[in-house]
């Protein structure tokens, strides 16, 4: 029963998280664009801290935790299929697509009544060509560039994600609740790096050198435990908080607009789904790795 659903969970954040970064990117303004991508970084942070709090709070009961925690994740699926049927098509989409309807509804929501003539006048035809998720391969330089850097967050992410739990426990943290608190830690220094530096500054700085920045922090998170064991506690938390808050200045929420950014509107979200399912694939494989 528990691999049916995560499975049937798995395929669904496929398609659902690529659509999401895209769409947001798509309505963003230009000059606002890392600040408004940013708050998908937060929300992703603060998901797992929910989940791990109720972990705690229900830990005593046995299995009921499982049923709590599968329960709240289905009424948040279901307010969130709620929310979605009446969400706004990106109109930039649409014109490409050459929906003028979609255009039209799009406008009206946005800019009220008066906008539905100009897209009716401006829409009027339809695109000569048919976009194909494959188009994406025109866009080799974007892939080649953003599919390693998706890969090489992703797998101290997700081993971090899938394992941390465990690295605790070789720091004397013998009980659930103890490597609960770790793992919230770890997210908390995320959700302090996205909102001290990255949505303030991602619009006004030098997004080269401020990753560049991000990535040092990080790699010295992983460098010390490298020659010191990670058993010794102020080794475990240098690693926990520094990797945190790198990846969350910067690191992790860049990558998520230059992804967006690297290709149009017509396979946008093609190429999202792309890269991201790279990543996923390669940390699968180092995860069957990790254990032993």
């Amino acid at each position: 029963m528990l691999l049916i659903g995560y499975i049937i969970v798995g395929i669904t954040v496929g398609l659902d998280v690529p659509t999401s970064w895209s769409l947001i990117a798509e309505y963003a303004p230009k000059y606002k664009r890392g600040f408004l991508m940013a708050f998908t970084n937060v929300f992703w942070y603060i998901g797992p801290i929910v989940m791990l709090l109720l972990g705690i709070a229900f830990e005593p009961y046995g299995a009921l935790t499982f049923r709590v925690v599968f329960g709240v994740l289905a009424a948040v699926a279901i307010i969130t299929w709620f929310l979605r049927r009446g969400l706004t098509e990106s109109p930039r989409w649409a014109l490409v697509a050459g929906k003028a309807t979609v255009v039209q509804e799009a406008l009206k929501q946005l800019a009220g009544e008066q906008a539905a003539p100009q897209a009716n006048a401006s829409q009027s035809t339809q695109p000569q060509y048919k976009y194909k998720w494959s188009d994406i391969f025109k866009y080799k330089k974007g892939l080649a560039f953003i599919i390693p850097i998706y890969i090489f967050w992703g797998v101290p992410a997700g081993t971090f994600g899938f394992f941390l739990p465990y690295f605790f426990k070789d720091i004397g943290f013998t009980t659930t609740t103890m490597a609960y608190v770790g793992q919230i830690l770890w997210f908390i220094t995320a959700i302090i790096g996205v909102v001290a530096v990255y949505m303030p500054l991602s619009d006004r700085l030098n997004r080269n050198v401020m990753y560049a920045v991000a990535a040092a922090i990080c790699a010295a998170s992983f460098a010390v435990p490298i020659f010191l064991p990670f058993s010794i506690l102020w080794v475990a938390l240098f690693n926990v908080i520094g990797f945190g808050f790198g990846h969350g200045m910067w690191l992790w929420p860049q990558t998520r607009v230059w992804s967006t950014e690297l290709f149009p509107t017509e396979v946008r979200n093609s190429a999202q789904g792309f890269a991201w399912s790279w990543m996923r694939f390669a940390l699968g494989v180092w995860s069957l790795v990790v254990p032993t």
